[in-house]
């Protein structure tokens, strides 16, 4: 499996404008483009990872999360599924100019047509190569069912044009091909983003391996040998499935070390589509504080936008104004439980000032804050009693500690961002912010 340069990367605190973060993209470019419309200059796009596949806009996608320094992505099972792909292709260039000289393969070839030769391909190299060459062909019919087949016309597309050759230097300048790998494999599986309110970010689900403190001391030093992932907690971060409250290992047995639990930093994933499908993808996962954005967004066309900054959450995207009931009710679950990681810290916060004449700061704090048994009920205090009966699916209102006024209760119109968000007051943040399209 490919491994990054640089596998948990850690992100300052945006002080000059928001962050905003969203689930798999999947290759629809209309949504993401309709939301780095709505970026300020200084906002933050982060991604979950999942960038390609499934959706006709897969390089579209890439590019303009590559030209774009607003956007970080963190890298998911397709990242890997598609370097993966484009390395065996790279092994099998004899053969596929073979093919080309008879006519029997074109950048058009169909799935079908292309599962056709690399099933003889393994026929004829597993002589040679054994176990090695049936490896190397599944990795890319792995990318083709999980919606690659753009990969691999690409690839042939660039094969027969010259654009890939034999030899040490594969891929002119403009190979777009080239352009996939590189950007794909220097995207980290973890990032981890400062601030007042810090949140980790994984494609699929944190490795209990992953504690806080260890995510810290990897990105404080990403490239010591003793600071690399291993596999086993790549393919858990990448692959884990959802299956209700219980997430399936995908590392060949239980991972080891001590658990992430409700008072672990806020993480948010995707991966596991939550739909009124599939129930058992759960939006929140209080037990490990973790929240899911993927909402299947790529055949959606609308997009679930967390605003990290504000606490709140709408949708973007062609379809926003037909967004079901169901997506914004797991939408306020999103807030609900934001919002009660943000006022949790809070509370954190102001424990640690009154107690700071004390020589035991820590064991008085510890005494303070509600045990891990209870963590599930502290975070889940926050209750929608007060949210507005038309709720629209651009703007979903955050919970309220006060009543409004009833001359306030639909919320005004602002700017795309406030000039600094950290003069934003609490009560501002709770408050439902009618950003357009954020």
């Amino acid at each position: 499996m490919a491994t990054s340069r640089k596998q948990i990367v850690k992100l300052a605190e945006n002080t000059m404008g928001h962050d905003i973060a969203i689930g798999d993209v999947h290759g629809n470019y209309s949504n993401l483009q309709a939301m780095l419309n709505k970026l300020a200059q200084n906002d933050r796009l982060i991604i979950v990872g999942d960038l390609s596949d499934r959706g006709a806009g897969s390089l579209d996608v890439i590019k303009a999360c590559r030209n774009d320094n607003r956007v970080f992505v963190a890298r998911g099972n397709h990242e890997d599924m598609c370097i993966d792909c484009i390395k065996n292709l790279e092994s099998l260039i004899p053969n596929l100019q073979k093919l080309f000289e008879k006519n029997l393969v074109t950048p058009n070839s169909s799935q079908n047509e292309i599962e056709k030769y690399l099933q003889i391909f393994e026929d004829n190299l597993k002589k040679q190569y054994g176990r090695k060459a049936t490896d190397a062909i599944n990795e890319i019919r792995l990318h083709l069912i999980n919606g690659g087949l753009w990969t691999v016309q690409l690839f042939l597309k660039e094969l027969q044009d010259g654009k890939i050759t034999l030899g040490k230097n594969k891929y002119s300048d403009d190979s777009d091909i080239k352009l996939v790998k590189d950007y794909f494999s220097q995207l980290p599986y973890v990032m981890t983003v400062e601030g007042k309110y810090p949140v980790n970010i994984v494609h699929a689900n944190m490795p209990k391996t992953l504690t806080d403190k260890v995510i810290k001391e990897i990105a404080d030093n990403p490239y010591s040998a003793d600071n690399q992932l291993t596999q086993d907690e790549i393919k858990h971060a990448t692959w884990a499935r959802q299956q209700g409250s219980d997430i399936q290992i995908y590392a060949g047995g239980q991972l080891d070390g001590e658990s992430r639990n409700a008072h672990s930093k806020l993480t948010l994933v995707g991966h596991n589509i939550f739909s009124e499908d599939t129930p058992e993808n759960l939006t929140v996962r209080a037990d490990t504080n973790t929240i899911n954005l993927d909402n299947g967004s790529w055949y959606n066309n609308f997009v679930l936008v967390v605003n990290l900054t504000t606490g709140s959450c709408n949708f973007v995207g062609r379809d926003c104004d037909k967004v079901p009931d169901f997506y914004i009710q797991k939408a306020e679950e999103i807030v609900n439980h934001l919002n009660a990681y943000r006022m949790r810290l809070d509370q954190e916060r102001a424990l640690q000032q009154e107690v700071q004449p004390h020589h035991n700061t820590a064991a008085i704090v510890s005494a303070m804050l509600p045990s891990s048994d209870t963590a599930k009920e502290v975070l889940q205090t926050a209750d929608f009693s007060q949210k507005q009966s038309n709720v629209q699916s651009d703007q979903v209102p955050a919970p309220s500690s006060q009543p409004q006024p009833q001359q306030q209760s639909q919320a005004q119109p602002s700017s795309m961002t406030p000039s600094s968000p950290q003069q934003e007051s609490q009560e501002q943040t709770n408050k439902d912010i009618n950003r357009p399209g954020l």
